[in-house]
């Protein structure tokens, strides 16, 4: 999949080595760049990229203020953000404007291309969801909107979109809903859960069985586990890793996963299904 880049630098070297870059592993085009704040709002209304690349340290204004006026003119496409910034507050700031991922200075060939790669992988994901007419913010039986767009925004932020098991989970966080008074009451067996999956499944002609449902759950599990660890060991301070490494699942059990895929440690993580479960539904319900 190609798609369409558009430079926010004010280092003319810099945008030569993302174009190059972007044009040596044959990402898609790079429609124009700037650093001026004018002619950026004019090119990307006209252009509309799928990724913005931003420098967080422009002349006039930073990566920041730029982010918020293009955001004004309804722009639906993914910003990475370049910079050599380490504060926790600004980083974390950036995360919460919309920012997927920071490419650090001085800009390296092989960040570039795994950190492009990974929005890449997200825009693909979210344009199959399109084609293929699926919409979770209306097809769970979920009644509150908000939690429902919540619920949407958190299995993006996980990578799981998509996944065998999310039709499982979705069921399981609509019944929980359902039953319980509040966001923090969880009175549930997850062997009854499972029952209740397998009843659910049954009576839409749908033979399956609770050690399949639990087997689906736990790669589900396990997946969002290894999407968040990567994202602690590229950049501790991400704020989606700050967010979910710790309210839904043990951080001991994160760091063993960071390890394990830093090739420090022959062991992985372990998840448990409930507190990842339980976590989900009080991100969404706290949104």
């Amino acid at each position: 999949m190609k798609l369409d880049f558009y430079i926010i630098e004010d280092d003319s070297s810099i945008v030569r080595i993302l174009e190059n870059i972007i044009s040596e592993y044959q990402m898609g085009t790079v429609l124009g760049s700037s650093c001026s704040s004018q002619e950026i709002l004019n090119d990307i209304y006209d252009m509309k990229p799928d990724i913005v690349l931003v420098d967080f340290l422009l002349p006039a204004e930073d990566g920041l203020e730029i982010m918020q006026k293009i955001k004004k003119t309804n722009f639906s496409g993914k910003f990475i953000m370049i910079s050599e910034v380490t504060a926790k507050r600004v980083i974390g700031e950036a995360y919460k404007l919309g920012v997927e991922y920071f490419i650090n200075k001085p800009v390296n060939v092989i960040e570039v291309v795994k950190v492009i790669e990974k929005v890449m992988n997200t825009i693909k994901t979210e344009k199959m969801i399109d084609l293929l007419g699926i919409d979770y913010k209306s097809t769970t039986i979920i009644k509150d909107k908000k939690e429902s767009q919540a619920l949407n925004q958190v299995f993006m932020d996980l990578g799981i979109m998509g996944q065998s098991g999310i039709d499982d989970l979705l069921e399981i966080i609509t019944s929980i809903s359902e039953s319980k008074k509040d966001c923090d009451s969880y009175n549930y067996r997850m062997n009854d859960i499972y029952k209740h999956l397998v009843d659910h499944y049954s009576k839409k002609g749908i033979n399956t069985n609770k050690k399949a449902i639990e087997q689906r759950l736990r790669r589900l599990a396990i997946t969002a586990m290894e999407n968040i660890a990567s994202m602690g060991i590229e950049d501790f301070g991400n704020y989606k890793f700050e967010k979910y490494s710790t309210s839904l699942f043990n951080y001991k059990d994160i760091r063993t996963e960071m390890d394990y895929l830093r090739g420090k440690s022959k062991y992985k993580g372990k998840i448990n299904v409930k507190k990842f479960i339980e976590g989900i539904i009080s991100i969404a319900c706290n949104k």
